[in-house]
Protein backbone atom coordinates (compact mmCIF):
# COMPACT_ATOMS: atom_id res chain seq x y z
CA UNK A 1 0.00 0.00 0.00
CA UNK A 2 2.82 2.00 0.69
CA UNK A 3 5.19 1.59 -2.44
CA UNK A 4 7.16 3.77 -4.33
CA UNK A 5 6.27 5.18 -7.34
CA UNK A 6 8.66 6.24 -10.69
CA UNK A 7 5.84 8.62 -12.01
CA UNK A 8 5.93 11.13 -8.96
CA UNK A 9 9.69 12.98 -9.87
CA UNK A 10 8.23 12.90 -13.50
CA UNK A 11 5.20 15.30 -12.14
CA UNK A 12 7.59 17.12 -9.80
CA UNK A 13 9.60 18.35 -12.82
CA UNK A 14 6.94 19.34 -15.12
CA UNK A 15 5.62 21.27 -12.63
CA UNK A 16 8.80 23.31 -11.94
CA UNK A 17 9.01 23.57 -15.55
CA UNK A 18 5.84 24.98 -15.78
CA UNK A 19 6.94 27.16 -12.68
CA UNK A 20 9.72 28.28 -14.63
CA UNK A 21 8.12 29.57 -17.56
CA UNK A 22 4.67 31.02 -16.42
CA UNK A 23 6.52 32.95 -13.50
CA UNK A 24 7.90 35.40 -16.22
CA UNK A 25 4.43 35.94 -17.75
CA UNK A 26 1.89 35.36 -14.42
CA UNK A 27 1.19 36.46 -11.14
CA UNK A 28 3.19 34.06 -8.80
CA UNK A 29 2.61 33.72 -5.39
CA UNK A 30 5.05 31.26 -3.48
CA UNK A 31 4.22 29.95 -0.04
CA UNK A 32 6.92 27.14 1.75
CA UNK A 33 6.03 24.81 4.10
CA UNK A 34 7.18 21.61 6.22
CA UNK A 35 6.82 19.76 8.77
CA UNK A 36 9.44 17.95 11.60
CA UNK A 37 8.03 14.99 13.75
CA UNK A 38 9.93 12.28 15.65
CA UNK A 39 7.79 9.50 17.64
CA UNK A 40 9.41 7.16 20.29
CA UNK A 41 7.90 3.66 20.66
CA UNK A 42 8.07 1.35 23.20
CA UNK A 43 6.66 -2.10 21.43
CA UNK A 44 5.46 -5.14 23.68
CA UNK A 45 2.51 -6.14 21.49
CA UNK A 46 3.74 -9.97 20.96
CA UNK A 47 1.84 -11.49 23.89
CA UNK A 48 5.15 -13.15 25.70
CA UNK A 49 7.51 -11.15 28.31
CA UNK A 50 10.07 -13.72 27.74
CA UNK A 51 10.76 -12.22 24.32
CA UNK A 52 12.91 -8.85 24.09
CA UNK A 53 11.94 -5.83 24.45
CA UNK A 54 11.41 -3.37 21.11
CA UNK A 55 11.91 0.47 21.29
CA UNK A 56 12.65 2.72 18.41
CA UNK A 57 12.61 6.32 17.30
CA UNK A 58 10.79 7.23 14.15
CA UNK A 59 11.54 10.38 12.11
CA UNK A 60 9.42 12.43 9.34
CA UNK A 61 10.52 15.49 7.42
CA UNK A 62 8.65 17.06 5.45
CA UNK A 63 9.22 20.15 3.19
CA UNK A 64 6.34 21.85 0.67
CA UNK A 65 6.08 24.35 -2.05
CA UNK A 66 2.99 25.79 -3.08
CA UNK A 67 3.07 28.16 -5.77
CA UNK A 68 -0.32 30.00 -7.09
CA UNK A 69 -0.60 31.32 -10.42
CA UNK A 70 -2.70 34.12 -11.43
CA UNK A 71 -4.48 33.50 -8.29
CA UNK A 72 -6.73 30.43 -9.98
CA UNK A 73 -4.02 27.65 -10.28
CA UNK A 74 -1.85 26.09 -7.28
CA UNK A 75 0.97 23.91 -8.39
CA UNK A 76 2.18 21.72 -4.70
CA UNK A 77 5.27 19.93 -4.31
CA UNK A 78 5.77 18.01 -1.32
CA UNK A 79 9.29 16.27 -0.11
CA UNK A 80 9.06 13.78 2.39
CA UNK A 81 11.90 11.81 4.44
CA UNK A 82 10.69 8.58 6.63
CA UNK A 83 13.14 6.68 8.82
CA UNK A 84 13.98 4.58 11.74
CA UNK A 85 16.44 6.67 13.49
CA UNK A 86 19.80 3.91 13.16
CA UNK A 87 18.06 2.41 10.12
CA UNK A 88 20.08 0.55 7.28
CA UNK A 89 19.67 0.71 3.52
CA UNK A 90 20.88 -2.62 1.78
CA UNK A 91 22.53 -3.44 5.31
CA UNK A 92 24.15 -0.20 5.66
CA UNK A 93 23.81 2.08 8.56
CA UNK A 94 22.74 5.33 8.17
CA UNK A 95 23.67 6.98 10.98
CA UNK A 96 26.66 7.87 12.72
CA UNK A 97 28.65 7.61 9.00
CA UNK A 98 29.44 9.37 5.89
CA UNK A 99 26.81 7.73 4.01
CA UNK A 100 24.04 8.56 2.01
CA UNK A 101 20.52 7.25 3.23
CA UNK A 102 18.70 7.96 -0.52
CA UNK A 103 15.44 7.78 1.43
CA UNK A 104 13.51 11.00 0.05
CA UNK A 105 10.35 10.55 -1.65
CA UNK A 106 7.62 12.67 -3.19
CA UNK A 107 4.78 12.59 -1.00
CA UNK A 108 2.90 14.86 -3.00
CA UNK A 109 2.84 16.99 -6.27
CA UNK A 110 -0.11 18.18 -8.21
CA UNK A 111 -1.94 20.54 -9.76
CA UNK A 112 -5.07 22.65 -8.27
CA UNK A 113 -6.72 24.29 -10.65
CA UNK A 114 -9.59 26.15 -8.05
CA UNK A 115 -12.12 27.61 -11.31
CA UNK A 116 -12.42 25.52 -14.21
CA UNK A 117 -15.55 26.09 -16.41
CA UNK A 118 -17.75 27.62 -13.83
CA UNK A 119 -17.13 28.81 -10.62
CA UNK A 120 -17.62 26.13 -7.72
CA UNK A 121 -15.61 23.47 -10.16
CA UNK A 122 -11.90 22.64 -9.62
CA UNK A 123 -9.60 19.58 -10.70
CA UNK A 124 -6.54 18.51 -9.19
CA UNK A 125 -4.38 16.25 -11.09
CA UNK A 126 -0.91 14.59 -9.48
CA UNK A 127 0.09 12.89 -6.71
CA UNK A 128 -2.05 13.45 -3.55
CA UNK A 129 -3.67 12.78 -0.28
CA UNK A 130 -7.51 12.08 -0.14
CA UNK A 131 -9.98 12.34 2.84
CA UNK A 132 -13.32 11.46 2.81
CA UNK A 133 -15.83 11.61 5.83
CA UNK A 134 -14.18 10.62 9.08
CA UNK A 135 -11.73 8.88 6.95
CA UNK A 136 -13.42 5.29 8.25
CA UNK A 137 -13.08 4.15 4.10
CA UNK A 138 -10.54 7.16 2.62
CA UNK A 139 -8.44 8.58 5.14
CA UNK A 140 -4.31 9.83 4.35
CA UNK A 141 -2.71 7.74 7.76
CA UNK A 142 -0.81 10.97 8.68
CA UNK A 143 -0.38 8.65 12.66
CA UNK A 144 1.72 6.37 9.78
CA UNK A 145 5.47 7.33 9.34
CA UNK A 146 4.59 7.55 5.58
CA UNK A 147 1.05 8.03 4.92
CA UNK A 148 -1.19 7.43 2.28
CA UNK A 149 -0.85 9.17 -0.74
CA UNK A 150 -2.93 8.53 -4.20
CA UNK A 151 -1.78 9.45 -8.09
CA UNK A 152 -4.78 10.28 -10.81
CA UNK A 153 -7.41 12.97 -10.73
CA UNK A 154 -10.05 14.46 -8.36
CA UNK A 155 -12.91 16.90 -9.72
CA UNK A 156 -14.78 19.00 -7.34
CA UNK A 157 -17.96 20.92 -8.01
CA UNK A 158 -19.44 23.02 -4.90
CA UNK A 159 -22.56 24.86 -4.83
CA UNK A 160 -24.71 25.44 -1.12
CA UNK A 161 -26.88 22.28 -1.58
CA UNK A 162 -24.03 20.01 -2.48
CA UNK A 163 -20.44 19.24 -2.17
CA UNK A 164 -19.45 16.19 -5.23
CA UNK A 165 -16.00 14.56 -5.45
CA UNK A 166 -15.72 12.55 -8.93
CA UNK A 167 -12.07 10.79 -8.88
CA UNK A 168 -10.20 8.50 -10.83
CA UNK A 169 -7.20 7.03 -9.10
CA UNK A 170 -4.06 4.32 -10.37
CA UNK A 171 -3.85 1.84 -8.01
CA UNK A 172 -1.28 0.00 -10.17
CA UNK A 173 0.03 0.82 -13.51
CA UNK A 174 1.85 -3.25 -15.30
CA UNK A 175 2.02 -1.29 -18.95
CA UNK A 176 1.54 -4.92 -20.02
CA UNK A 177 0.83 -4.94 -23.87
CA UNK A 178 -1.05 -8.88 -23.75
CA UNK A 179 -3.51 -7.77 -21.56
CA UNK A 180 -4.80 -4.97 -19.23
CA UNK A 181 -3.25 -5.95 -15.76
CA UNK A 182 -4.02 -2.67 -13.83
CA UNK A 183 -5.47 -1.71 -10.70
CA UNK A 184 -8.07 1.36 -10.95
CA UNK A 185 -10.23 2.93 -9.25
CA UNK A 186 -13.32 5.02 -9.86
CA UNK A 187 -15.68 6.64 -7.43
CA UNK A 188 -17.79 9.82 -6.40
CA UNK A 189 -18.77 11.15 -3.00
CA UNK A 190 -20.90 13.57 -2.37
CA UNK A 191 -21.98 15.63 0.38
CA UNK A 192 -25.32 17.38 1.50
CA UNK A 193 -24.53 20.29 3.86
CA UNK A 194 -28.18 21.09 5.33
CA UNK A 195 -28.49 17.05 6.00
CA UNK A 196 -25.25 16.60 7.10
CA UNK A 197 -25.35 13.64 5.60
CA UNK A 198 -22.35 12.34 2.50
CA UNK A 199 -23.43 9.63 0.19
CA UNK A 200 -20.30 7.65 -2.01
CA UNK A 201 -19.79 4.83 -4.23
CA UNK A 202 -16.06 3.06 -4.78
CA UNK A 203 -15.47 0.81 -8.05
CA UNK A 204 -12.48 -1.34 -7.78
CA UNK A 205 -11.08 -3.42 -11.08
CA UNK A 206 -7.90 -5.54 -10.40
CA UNK A 207 -7.87 -6.63 -14.26
CA UNK A 208 -4.69 -8.90 -13.45
CA UNK A 209 -5.88 -12.47 -14.34
CA UNK A 210 -2.62 -13.77 -13.97
CA UNK A 211 -2.44 -17.11 -12.34
CA UNK A 212 -6.57 -17.36 -12.26
CA UNK A 213 -8.18 -20.12 -13.61
CA UNK A 214 -10.46 -18.58 -16.52
CA UNK A 215 -9.49 -15.43 -16.76
CA UNK A 216 -10.60 -14.21 -13.23
CA UNK A 217 -10.27 -10.82 -12.30
CA UNK A 218 -8.87 -10.28 -8.78
CA UNK A 219 -11.49 -7.83 -7.69
CA UNK A 220 -14.28 -6.23 -9.62
CA UNK A 221 -16.15 -4.80 -6.56
CA UNK A 222 -18.12 -1.70 -5.81
CA UNK A 223 -18.42 0.13 -2.47
CA UNK A 224 -21.50 2.50 -1.57
CA UNK A 225 -22.85 4.08 1.66
CA UNK A 226 -23.03 6.98 3.69
CA UNK A 227 -21.48 9.21 6.15
CA UNK A 228 -23.86 10.82 8.79
CA UNK A 229 -22.97 13.52 11.52
CA UNK A 230 -25.05 15.76 13.76
CA UNK A 231 -25.26 18.07 17.01
CA UNK A 232 -27.90 17.78 19.18
CA UNK A 233 -26.71 20.09 22.08
CA UNK A 234 -23.94 18.92 24.07
CA UNK A 235 -24.69 15.58 22.30
CA UNK A 236 -23.35 14.31 18.85
CA UNK A 237 -23.66 11.26 16.74
CA UNK A 238 -22.07 9.70 14.19
CA UNK A 239 -22.91 6.89 11.71
CA UNK A 240 -21.07 5.08 8.49
CA UNK A 241 -23.02 2.47 6.46
CA UNK A 242 -21.65 0.52 3.82
CA UNK A 243 -22.50 -2.10 1.52
CA UNK A 244 -19.59 -4.03 -1.12
CA UNK A 245 -20.97 -6.34 -4.02
CA UNK A 246 -18.91 -7.33 -7.04
CA UNK A 247 -16.74 -10.87 -7.63
CA UNK A 248 -13.43 -11.65 -6.05
CA UNK A 249 -10.90 -14.37 -7.11
CA UNK A 250 -10.00 -16.43 -4.31
CA UNK A 251 -7.03 -18.67 -4.20
CA UNK A 252 -7.30 -21.86 -3.00
CA UNK A 253 -6.10 -25.81 -4.53
CA UNK A 254 -8.04 -24.30 -7.60
CA UNK A 255 -8.99 -20.53 -7.78
CA UNK A 256 -12.64 -19.68 -7.21
CA UNK A 257 -14.66 -16.48 -8.04
CA UNK A 258 -16.89 -15.48 -4.90
CA UNK A 259 -19.86 -13.37 -5.31
CA UNK A 260 -19.50 -10.28 -2.83
CA UNK A 261 -22.10 -9.60 -0.37
CA UNK A 262 -20.36 -7.98 2.51
CA UNK A 263 -21.55 -4.67 4.91
CA UNK A 264 -19.81 -2.41 7.71
CA UNK A 265 -21.75 -0.58 10.51
CA UNK A 266 -20.41 1.89 12.78
CA UNK A 267 -21.87 4.61 15.43
CA UNK A 268 -20.53 6.59 18.10
CA UNK A 269 -23.19 8.24 20.61
CA UNK A 270 -21.48 11.24 22.92
CA UNK A 271 -21.97 13.91 25.16
CA UNK A 272 -19.64 16.57 26.51
CA UNK A 273 -20.64 18.23 30.06
CA UNK A 274 -21.27 21.72 30.41
CA UNK A 275 -17.79 21.94 33.04
CA UNK A 276 -14.95 24.68 31.94
CA UNK A 277 -12.61 20.81 31.18
CA UNK A 278 -15.19 19.80 28.62
CA UNK A 279 -15.50 16.49 30.09
CA UNK A 280 -17.05 14.39 27.09
CA UNK A 281 -18.20 10.31 27.39
CA UNK A 282 -18.92 8.47 24.56
CA UNK A 283 -20.09 5.14 23.45
CA UNK A 284 -19.87 3.12 20.18
CA UNK A 285 -19.92 0.18 17.71
CA UNK A 286 -18.09 -0.80 14.90
CA UNK A 287 -18.68 -3.63 12.91
CA UNK A 288 -17.90 -5.82 9.21
CA UNK A 289 -18.84 -8.34 8.47
CA UNK A 290 -17.01 -11.91 8.50
CA UNK A 291 -16.96 -15.00 6.53
CA UNK A 292 -16.84 -18.75 8.09
CA UNK A 293 -16.70 -20.74 5.12
CA UNK A 294 -14.49 -19.86 3.07
CA UNK A 295 -15.01 -22.08 -0.35
CA UNK A 296 -18.67 -21.45 -1.04
CA UNK A 297 -19.98 -19.22 -3.43
CA UNK A 298 -20.41 -15.95 -1.84
CA UNK A 299 -17.41 -13.96 0.08
CA UNK A 300 -18.88 -12.13 2.92
CA UNK A 301 -15.87 -10.88 4.81
CA UNK A 302 -15.90 -6.36 4.62
CA UNK A 303 -12.88 -5.06 3.24
CA UNK A 304 -12.06 -1.99 4.98
CA UNK A 305 -10.41 -0.31 1.87
CA UNK A 306 -8.09 2.74 2.64
CA UNK A 307 -9.04 3.89 5.90
CA UNK A 308 -7.05 5.81 8.64
CA UNK A 309 -7.36 2.46 11.07
CA UNK A 310 -5.53 3.93 13.63
CA UNK A 311 -8.25 6.34 14.30
CA UNK A 312 -10.44 3.40 15.14
CA UNK A 313 -9.90 -0.07 16.24
CA UNK A 314 -7.11 0.68 18.97
CA UNK A 315 -4.02 2.85 19.00
CA UNK A 316 -1.91 -0.53 19.28
CA UNK A 317 -3.31 -1.77 15.67
CA UNK A 318 -3.68 -5.10 15.85
CA UNK A 319 -6.57 -4.93 13.21
CA UNK A 320 -5.38 -2.79 11.07
CA UNK A 321 -5.59 -5.18 7.85
CA UNK A 322 -9.31 -6.87 6.92
CA UNK A 323 -10.17 -10.14 8.20
CA UNK A 324 -11.37 -13.00 7.00
CA UNK A 325 -13.75 -13.55 10.30
CA UNK A 326 -14.57 -9.50 10.24
CA UNK A 327 -14.41 -7.39 13.84
CA UNK A 328 -16.92 -6.58 16.18
CA UNK A 329 -15.41 -3.55 18.35
CA UNK A 330 -17.70 -2.01 21.33
CA UNK A 331 -15.69 0.91 22.36
CA UNK A 332 -16.24 3.66 25.18
CA UNK A 333 -14.66 6.70 25.65
CA UNK A 334 -14.05 9.57 27.83
CA UNK A 335 -11.72 12.59 27.33
CA UNK A 336 -11.08 16.05 29.71
CA UNK A 337 -9.41 18.96 28.84
CA UNK A 338 -8.19 20.14 33.00
CA UNK A 339 -6.31 23.07 31.43
CA UNK A 340 -5.75 25.24 28.37
CA UNK A 341 -3.72 23.10 25.70
CA UNK A 342 -3.78 19.75 27.26
CA UNK A 343 -6.12 16.95 26.09
CA UNK A 344 -6.31 13.74 27.81
CA UNK A 345 -8.23 10.54 27.01
CA UNK A 346 -9.11 7.17 27.89
CA UNK A 347 -10.45 4.55 25.14
CA UNK A 348 -11.61 1.04 26.01
CA UNK A 349 -12.36 -1.81 23.31
CA UNK A 350 -14.30 -4.97 23.45
CA UNK A 351 -12.91 -6.94 20.66
CA UNK A 352 -14.77 -10.04 18.86
CA UNK A 353 -14.58 -11.33 15.65
CA UNK A 354 -17.68 -11.23 13.37
CA UNK A 355 -17.81 -15.09 12.38
CA UNK A 356 -16.60 -18.23 14.09
CA UNK A 357 -12.54 -18.54 13.19
CA UNK A 358 -10.48 -21.89 14.26
CA UNK A 359 -7.52 -21.29 16.89
CA UNK A 360 -4.44 -23.42 17.16
CA UNK A 361 -6.07 -25.99 19.03
CA UNK A 362 -8.70 -26.71 16.29
CA UNK A 363 -11.84 -24.77 18.27
CA UNK A 364 -14.22 -22.68 16.35
CA UNK A 365 -14.53 -19.23 18.29
CA UNK A 366 -15.25 -15.04 18.41
CA UNK A 367 -12.87 -14.77 21.41
CA UNK A 368 -10.19 -12.00 20.50
CA UNK A 369 -9.58 -9.62 23.40
CA UNK A 370 -9.49 -5.88 25.32
CA UNK A 371 -7.64 -3.14 24.28
CA UNK A 372 -7.26 -0.19 26.77
CA UNK A 373 -5.54 3.26 25.31
CA UNK A 374 -4.60 6.33 27.27
CA UNK A 375 -3.43 9.42 25.61
CA UNK A 376 -2.32 12.81 26.23
CA UNK A 377 -2.01 15.56 24.03
CA UNK A 378 -0.28 18.95 24.51
CA UNK A 379 0.17 22.36 22.80
CA UNK A 380 1.13 24.16 26.00
CA UNK A 381 5.37 24.25 24.40
CA UNK A 382 5.03 27.07 21.95
CA UNK A 383 5.24 26.23 18.89
CA UNK A 384 5.22 22.69 19.11
CA UNK A 385 2.79 20.09 19.58
CA UNK A 386 3.27 16.99 22.46
CA UNK A 387 1.68 13.96 22.30
CA UNK A 388 1.83 10.54 24.72
CA UNK A 389 0.10 7.29 25.16
CA UNK A 390 0.08 4.22 26.82
CA UNK A 391 -2.57 0.76 25.81
CA UNK A 392 -2.60 -2.56 27.08
CA UNK A 393 -4.09 -5.24 25.54
CA UNK A 394 -5.94 -8.24 27.03
CA UNK A 395 -5.94 -11.53 24.50
CA UNK A 396 -7.54 -14.36 24.75
CA UNK A 397 -6.15 -17.64 24.69
CA UNK A 398 -7.02 -18.53 21.10
CA UNK A 399 -6.36 -14.58 19.42
CA UNK A 400 -2.50 -14.99 21.31
CA UNK A 401 -2.42 -18.33 19.58
CA UNK A 402 -1.34 -18.95 22.97
CA UNK A 403 -1.83 -20.73 26.42
CA UNK A 404 -2.01 -18.31 29.45
CA UNK A 405 -0.80 -15.38 26.94
CA UNK A 406 1.36 -12.26 28.76
CA UNK A 407 -0.66 -9.12 27.88
CA UNK A 408 0.12 -6.89 24.60
CA UNK A 409 2.11 -3.79 25.83
CA UNK A 410 2.92 -0.17 23.77
CA UNK A 411 3.58 3.25 24.51
CA UNK A 412 4.39 6.39 22.14
CA UNK A 413 5.65 9.83 22.67
CA UNK A 414 5.50 12.01 19.98
CA UNK A 415 6.78 15.76 19.47
CA UNK A 416 5.80 17.64 16.48
CA UNK A 417 6.74 21.05 14.71
CA UNK A 418 4.54 22.41 11.91
CA UNK A 419 5.76 25.47 10.27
Amino acid sequence: MYTRTVISPLIAATMLLVLAVTAQSAQVDLKFTGQLRTRAEFDKRNFDFGKANQSYLLLRTRVGLEATVDTNTHAFIQLQDSRTAGGTINGTATSGLTNDGKNVDIHQAYLLIDRIWTNGSSLKVGRFEMNFGNQRLFGAVDWHNVGRSWEGALFSHTTSKLKLSVFWLKRLEMNNTSSNRDFDLFGAYGTLPRANIDLFAVYELDSDTSGMNDDINRLDRITFGSYFKRSFGSSDFELNGAIQTGKIGVFGGDTIEQDISAFLITAELGHTFSAASKPRLAIGLDYASGDEDLVDSTFKSFDNLYYTGHKFRGYMDYFLSSSRSGLLDLVARASVKPIVGLDIALDAHYFQSAADYRDIHGKLTTDVGTELDLSLTSSRIKGSLLAAGLSLFLPSESFAAANDPDPGLWGYTTLTVNF
